[in-house]
């Protein structure tokens, strides 16, 4: 199944024109070079022993998603607290990035090739899954969008 994602997202990038690009989301994303993504919106859960409850928050960060290069699946992160190096996927459901932090936390980012009506920005979300020092875990999810930084 990979060796097809990756026949048909090479086959996109080659035949498609940048006008073609900025009139189909699809098209426009998967050309992307370096996505610029702020994420709002979101929630935790929290343990309390063997239940869990889901509290809502806002994460008020901007985060930029550098140099992509969906061929070698590679692609850089600067936050507000350093860079680092992805792991990054393109697929039919859009970019997803994965971070794994100095400690092993993971981070998942994944942008949608749909745009946000009224806007050149693509609907993300990101994902944190995160064991602290001590238990329990700190699992979140934030809602945002990203848009073409080139």
């Amino acid at each position: 199944m990979k060796p097809i994602m990756v026949l048909l997202l090479s086959s996109l990038l080659l035949t498609g024109g940048s006008a073609t690009a900025q009139s189909d989301p699809f098209k426009a994303l998967i050309a992307a070079r370096s996505l610029k993504c702020q994420f709002g919106p979101g929630s935790f859960g929290k343990w309390s022993d063997s239940q869990v409850s889901v509290v809502n928050e806002r994460m008020d960060s901007s985060l930029h998603f550098d140099s992509i290069d969906l061929k070698a699946g590679k692609a850089r992160l600067v936050g507000n607290r350093g860079a680092a190096d992805l792991i990054v996927w393109g697929t039919a459901s859009g970019i997803t990035f994965v971070e794994q932090t100095g400690v092993g936390n993971v981070v998942f980012s994944t942008v949608f090739p749909e745009r946000i009506p009224g806007t050149d920005e693509f609907y993300a979300v990101m994902s944190r899954h995160m064991a602290m020092l001590s238990p329990p875990p700190l699992a979140s999810q934030y809602h945002g969008s990203c848009k073409v930084w080139q």
